[in-house]
């Protein structure tokens, strides 16, 4: 028995385990004595309650020091410290990502609505030949066209996408002014060439005339070297991009090139601006979704919203704007850096991954922001505790019945409804005069 009562001490902190084994071998051999051994037994039962309780108070003791040690923990800091440190991270996760830090760090792309792609509907590409035709034939849809094709080449020993292009592809995409023939770099071939005056292109040397600026348009076959020219091999095979002229009908459905001795040409119009990465229309579409979802996931009742006079509120209310700013901030780069991970081929692709991805994002996080918010004082922000039942549900009638959640710092008490009544259906904030402050004071 003195082996059990040594083996439950093991449990009880070390600054009251010889007394409370000395007690208790003195009161089992009293009991031992007196009373005999099943009276014995009896008491080691009691032996082990009291060791339990004994635990539970110097965890709670313990806690308690804890929580003094490191107020932070009950203050508003910590609430905007999660967040922040989301942003953080989701901003490294974001820089991490090539396609992701590209469009963080590129130039917004305003597509000109006039400027349409078009495309054969039986081949992927138009013959250089067609499109010089189309420059000399009067024109009553379009203004100007200009053509470009897509190879492979090596410059300065690396291989890249090297466009050869009409002279006024710049100045159709509005890229620039009006540009002369030569070579021009885009951002990141720039960056990997080492920003060269002249590069080797096959086996001659050109001239680099100038970088493009870093934009969020990505051109169809995505070239990273332009090379701009008056005249082109007539075999070539590329895209043409036009121009439509105002007053022209509405050709978004596509139209049909007649010739005399030849099969007419279907062609297929695609807007540039489909080549333009915009990742805050598809943040924003989630959180257009987001609005909708979160009554249906959480009903937001009136009891989200404590009772209080009007100068109080403004401050709760900016302390979770702030959150949830930052919420959607992280949300935003971390949705970027997901969808730009999936290294999808087409920018119009991107859009769906981001959105949902966004929404994934955001409806857990400003959930649980909004029900942490729930019961803070709003002098304060500091989160309500010492809860306490008040009342009897019998008792709804002529008093109430709930819970009251007191301010530490001693600015005032929130009641919150158990049984929500026609006069008392919403927590009521109930503030606390100095008379309260000595029961307060440390």
């Amino acid at each position: 028995m003195n082996a059990y009562l040594s083996l439950l001490s093991l449990f009880l902190p070390v600054q009251r385990r010889d007394t409370w084994l000395s007690e208790w071998n003195a009161e089992l051999w009293h009991v031992r004595s007196e009373c005999g051994w099943v009276a014995a037994l009896h008491l080691l039962r009691g032996a082990l309650a009291d060791a339990r309780e004994l635990r539970a108070l110097a965890q709670k003791d313990v806690s308690a020091d804890r929580a003094a040690v490191r107020p932070w923990k009950q203050s508003w800091i910590q609430p905007l410290a999660l967040p922040l440190a989301s942003l953080l991270i989701m901003a490294c996760a974001a820089m991490c990502v090539p396609g992701a830090r590209d469009v963080l760090l590129s130039q917004s792309y305003n597509a000109p609505s006039s400027i349409v792609l078009l495309k054969d509907a039986e081949q992927p590409t138009i013959a250089y030949a067609t499109y010089s035709e189309w420059t000399r034939r009067p024109q009553l849809l379009f203004d100007e066209f200009a053509f470009y094709a897509v190879q492979k080449r090596y410059v300065n020993g690396e291989r890249l996408r090297v466009a050869t292009a009409s002279s006024n592809l710049l100045r159709m995409l509005g890229l620039g002014g009006p540009a002369g023939d030569g070579m021009y770099l885009s951002y990141a071939a720039a960056k990997q060439l080492g920003y060269p005056s002249q590069v080797r292109l096959g086996a001659s040397m050109v001239r680099v005339r100038g970088v493009l600026p870093r934009t969020t348009l990505k051109l169809w076959d995505d070239p990273e070297v332009i090379v701009l020219a008056d005249r082109l091999p007539a075999g070539m095979h590329g895209h043409v991009l036009g121009a439509v002229a105002q007053g022209a009908p509405n050709i978004n459905w596509g139209f049909v090139v007649t010739y005399s001795k030849q099969p007419p040409l279907h062609i297929h119009v695609t807007p540039l601006e489909e080549r333009v990465f915009m990742p805050g229309r598809a943040f924003l579409f989630a959180c257009v979704i987001l609005l909708f979802a979160l009554p249906g996931t959480r009903p937001l009742s009136r009891e989200d919203g404590p009772r209080m006079p009007m100068r109080l509120r403004w401050r709760p209310t900016i302390f979770v704007g702030v959150q949830v700013l930052l919420l959607l901030a992280a949300a935003y780069l971390g949705s970027l850096a997901i969808a730009m991970s999936m290294a999808l081929a087409r920018p119009e692709d991107v859009g769906g991954p981001q959105a949902f991805a966004a929404f994934v994002l955001l409806l857990p996080t400003i959930r649980l922001t909004l029900r942490s918010n729930r019961h803070r004082c709003p002098c304060c922000l500091r989160k309500l505790g010492h809860p306490a039942r008040v009342g009897q549900p019998s008792a709804a009638f002529l008093n109430w019945y709930g819970t009251e959640l007191l301010c530490a710092q001693g600015h005032g008490m929130m009641h919150i409804p158990d049984m929500p009544t026609t006069w008392f259906s919403e927590p009521r904030w109930m503030p606390l005069d100095s008379s309260w402050a000595v029961l307060f004071s440390q």
